[in-house]
């Protein structure tokens, strides 16, 4: 049986705190106090690494989800007007991370919601991509727009069309 270590050392010289991450004993001042309070046991040094790599997570998914919606203005010949705070904005806040079609928070990317010369911000809608191929048949193959009333309720579709206009009406203030 594994022996625990205790959390917290007194010595002469100060007080130190185990760190369940690097399994060292840091001086106090190596600790958050929020750390401490809350019992994370994790140093400042461990805190700040796992902060950066989850921030390199987040940023790769929002890259990758540009690069997906950069090939599809490609292979249709579109002009597209977003960056990755663009997507990262459009992600968090106005589709909360979420499928607009579906709710749901796998393997998601942006789509142009209609068929039009360049890609906007305000034209675009979060998907999986399951979701995202078959809206890609029913924008780009399909020879209108209306097709997109056959294939999602009207109330979806008002839904999705009152966010993207909300978005186009504050676009000035897009990051």
């Amino acid at each position: 049986m594994k022996m625990k270590k205790p959390y917290k050392l007194i010595r002469d010289d100060g007080v130190y705190y185990h760190c369940s991450i690097c399994e060292q004993y840091c001086p106090e001042n190596l600790f958050y106090q929020s750390a401490i309070e809350k019992g994370t046991r994790r140093c400042k040094k461990c805190s700040i690494r796992a902060n950066s790599r989850r921030q390199r997570e987040y940023n790769n998914e929002y890259r990758r989800m540009l690069y997906y919606i950069r090939r599809i203005g490609k292979v249709h010949g579109q002009k597209i007007h977003l960056d990755e705070t663009d997507v990262q904005y459009l992600t968090r806040c106005i589709w909360d991370s979420k499928s607009c079609l579906s709710g749901n928070i796998e393997q998601l990317v942006l789509m142009p919601w209609k068929k039009q010369e360049d890609i906007y911000p305000w034209d675009c809608i979060l998907v999986t991509k399951k979701e995202a191929r078959r809206h890609s048949e029913l924008v780009f193959q399909l020879p209108s727009n209306g097709i997109l009333t056959c294939h999602y309720s009207s109330e979806l579709i008002s839904k999705i069309e009152k966010t993207l206009k909300r978005v186009s009406e504050n676009r000035e203030t897009l990051p």
